[in-house]
């Protein structure tokens, strides 16, 4: 697979050169390509009782030459883009690379394995992933908050290993590009202060009185013992 697309990377650059090449040519210097046709283009007489007007060699060169142009134009710029169009159409979650036959995983249960992943990660307060599908490749972005004691390269390795080791090794799926991390530093939370206690003021304690309308009526008071107090012989 990857030898595949090496290969079909390298056809790429070198046929995107080759057009490069020749229209710099026709437009910049029309004289070197006169007098490359001149030289390349001469197919030499036609032998006698040939039916060809030139020669059969020289005109199976050149059209083998052509052949090659026209196979490596075609594939590049008709067949493969074609083929990727079709298989846009055909893909319905991410395409598992590794192993034979062909199986697909749905965006949210990656985006799932992924943000348990990075759950394991100390110094990470809250994490959120997302995870697309582009022609059945994974494109992820994590949205991490965490403390004011971020190791940004530090952390953003451990993330990039735990994501490789869940989304390559383990489920066998190709990443377009790298994960793009988002860090949000989380403010220091500061400790509440206690609220002071309450002065309290001794009162003096209130002497019990009696209300008025609470006292007994006159007629109801104890009579004095006056007749007791004066002396017999005043009687």
């Amino acid at each position: 697979m990857r030898f595949r697309r090496t290969l079909s990377a390298l056809f790429g650059v070198l046929g995107t050169l080759l057009i490069g090449i020749v229209v710099t040519l026709f437009l910049v210097f029309p004289r070197v390509v006169n007098q490359l046709a001149d030289l390349l283009g001469n197919m030499g007489p036609a032998r006698e009782g040939s039916l060809l007007p030139v020669d059969l060699q020289q005109g199976i060169i050149h059209a083998l030459i052509a052949l090659v142009i026209d196979i490596i134009l075609f594939y590049f710029f008709i067949w493969r883009p074609t083929k990727e169009l079709r298989e846009t159409y055909q893909i319905t979650g991410l395409v598992v690379r590794k192993g034979e036959g062909q199986a697909f995983i749905d965006t949210e249960s990656v985006r799932q394995r992924v943000l348990n992943a990075i759950a394991k990660i100390g110094d990470i307060q809250h994490a959120d992933v997302i995870v697309n599908n582009d022609n059945g490749r994974a494109v992820i972005k994590l949205n991490i908050i965490t403390d004011l004691n971020l190791n940004g390269p530090q952390k953003k390795n451990e993330i990039n290993r735990e994501v490789r080791k869940v989304v390559r090794d383990q489920l066998g799926l190709d990443v377009s590009g790298q994960p793009t991390i988002n860090f949000t530093l989380a403010p220091e939370h500061e400790e509440p202060v206690p609220a002071p206690e309450p002065i309290v003021h001794d009162e003096p304690e209130l002497e019990q009185t009696t209300p008025v309308n609470e006292m007994p009526p006159a007629d109801t008071l104890p009579e004095s013992d006056t007749d007791e107090d004066q002396p017999a012989g005043a009687a």
